[in-house]
């Protein structure tokens, strides 16, 4: 922590980029101090599906910010309540084959004022799943769908996003693996942090050799 408070003091300037009023403006940035509260529930339905549902709720003060723009200051949010709920979903078709699915809906409040859904705080993620494990192959083709988000003090919206992504992995012998990876397959345009575009289609093959 005494890294981002030498930050703070050194790098915060008093406006962003757009005459905002910078809130961490010559102020230390304090630790997150609070409670964390979870409620959870697994049931095995059957031999082959598992399902949880977890429910969560934080109280936290000096709750760290960041403005992810130019000039990237780091600031305190006094009073602030998080909460929601977590399924996990886990299907086996066989020994071999597996679907997993996860659904989280979060809920971001600053008390005393109206303020909701912070800055990158989604309120909607979704992750599908398939793997498939039989050696010497292993398949792992996922979907991850987030929701819409707010950025730059809750005045810009980000749009909702759907990434897939695929992994193949092949055991060539005990001690050679070799490993293709397909990031973004559909190549969709999205972005994490406003102003900033995440990467297109991207390739990876790597061979791993143990010693």
């Amino acid at each position: 922590m005494a890294e981002y408070y030498w930050w703070a003091r050194n790098y915060n300037t008093q406006t962003d980029n757009r005459g905002n009023l910078n809130p961490g403006y010559q102020k230390d940035v304090k630790p997150e101090q609070g409670m964390s509260y979870e409620l959870g529930a697994e049931q095995k339905v059957s031999d082959k599906y598992n399902t949880k549902l977890t429910l969560y709720y934080q109280n936290i003060d000096d709750y760290i910010n960041f403005e992810h723009t130019y000039p990237f200051f780091i600031y305190n949010v006094d009073k602030v309540n998080v909460w929601g709920a977590e399924w996990e979903n886990v299907y086996n078709l066989d020994n071999s084959n597996r679907l997993i699915f996860n659904y989280t809906n979060q809920h971001t409040k600053q008390e005393g004022t109206d303020q909701s859904e912070f800055d990158y705080s989604p309120r909607h993620k979704i992750a599908l799943a398939y793997q498939y494990d039989a050696k010497p192959w292993q398949v792992r083709y996922t979907v991850n769908y987030t929701g819409n988000q707010k950025a730059s003090y809750g005045k810009v919206t980000l749009s909702s996003y759907t990434i897939h992504n695929l992994a193949v992995v092949r055991e060539l012998d005990p001690e050679r693996t070799l490993s293709l990876y397909v990031d973004n397959l559909f190549d969709k345009d999205y972005v994490e942090q406003y102003g900033y575009p995440m990467q297109g289609r991207s390739y990876y093959v790597s061979l791993t050799q143990k010693l």
